[in-house]
């Protein structure tokens, strides 16, 4: 199999038809229609790339919205209908010193949330989490906390109705540990961060499933000896202090990139890149035993590329998928048994 280090966006809508955003030569948009043929393409920003610049979300009502990160305005939305693109700056700052960076966007009826790291670009390992929460009538902005990284990655946000809780991972004893924070919609300030782990080890990429009864299965790449090991973890929040369940490693080999975790139906699945190959584990038990590590053979010529996954197809209403492997341009989740979520209609 060939990875592609590509990143795209795939938002899938109730009558399946499907909009990809591409970020290869500035923000493209390519909409096909629900038997996967395509309809058009429109360039939304130039001067833009990276996948850490942007990110695009899907309302009940079918519409796409989204923010881009870029260096003349910091922040700007768009909102896409079937009928029209609007685009207008939502933040400028005149600190030529601060960026943002992975910039996140959830709009429940009339609330908003946005949430981005503010990077100091003279320091290369600190920076600040912020959220920005309109309420239906003022807008609250409010520090989440203060980041160390050695490399900075993702953030997770869950939401309980139109409350959000925050994943992330922070430096402490000069190791990032995974860190957990929740809104208080009632004072719009941000609970005191609860350390998940406590593994004193480095780690990169976070991905974070929610059960209920505050349960969250994670997963992350961390270093063991110069490698960088698939890692799983479990847990629930309890009375503001995160009580383990489970931490093992899924599979100690050498270099394990861009890991994520899938609930599909009553199953998890975790999946990542390993040079350019494609693994895949499971479970039926909530986590409590894995698969052998599975990889996926790739019996044709197309890169395989990753995607930032939102949907409002029925069939996918009772899963939780963020992540995606796919072929670029068929749209199928690879390396799951059966493909039991096709992106067909």
């Amino acid at each position: 199999m060939s990875f592609k280090r590509k990143f795209n966006t795939l938002i899938r809508k109730s009558d399946n038809s499907i909009c990809e955003f591409s970020n290869d030569n500035g923000i493209e948009l390519y909409i096909y229609d629900k038997n996967k043929e395509p309809i058009c393409k429109k360039r939304l920003v130039t001067g833009i790339n990276g996948f850490s610049n942007s990110f695009f979300n899907i309302d009940s009502n079918d519409s796409i919205y989204g923010i881009v990160s870029s260096k003349d305005n910091p922040l700007l939305y768009f909102y896409i209908s079937s009928k029209f693109i609007y685009k207008s700056e939502l933040l400028k700052s005149s600190n030529s010193i601060e960026k943002i960076t992975f910039p996140y966007i959830k709009k429940i009826g009339d609330k908003i949330h946005i949430f981005y790291y503010l990077v100091d670009v003279t320091q290369v390992d600190r920076g600040k989490l912020i959220h920005y929460y309109y309420d239906g009538s003022n807008w609250n902005k409010s520090q989440i906390d203060n980041i160390e990284y050695f490399i900075l990655s993702n953030f997770v946000v869950t939401f309980k109705e139109d409350v959000p809780t925050i994943f992330y991972l922070n430096s402490t004893k000069g190791h990032e540990e995974v860190f957990i924070s929740n809104f208080n919609k009632d004072n719009l300030s941000w609970n005191h961060p609860v350390q998940v782990t406590n593994t004193h080890k480095t780690k990169v990429y976070l991905s974070v499933v929610e059960v209920p009864q505050n349960t969250y299965h994670i997963v992350f790449s961390e270093k063991n000896n110069d490698k960088y090991y698939c890692t799983y973890y479990s847990g629930q929040l309890k009375n503001n202090s995160f009580i383990k369940k489970d931490y093992f490693i899924i599979q100690d080999t050498i270099a394990c990139e861009f890991p994520h975790i899938l609930r599909i139906k009553n199953e998890l699945y975790i999946q990542w890149i390993e040079f350019s190959e494609l693994f895949t584990t499971f479970s039926k038990d909530n986590g409590f035993t894995w698969s052998k590590p599975n990889f996926f053979t790739n019996d044709s010529d197309n890169s395989v590329i990753r995607y930032d996954y939102k949907s409002n197809f029925i069939r996918d209403k009772n899963n939780d998928i963020c992540n995606i492997y796919s072929y670029e341009d068929i749209f199928s989740i690879l390396g799951i048994s059966s493909n039991p979520i096709l992106l067909t209609n």
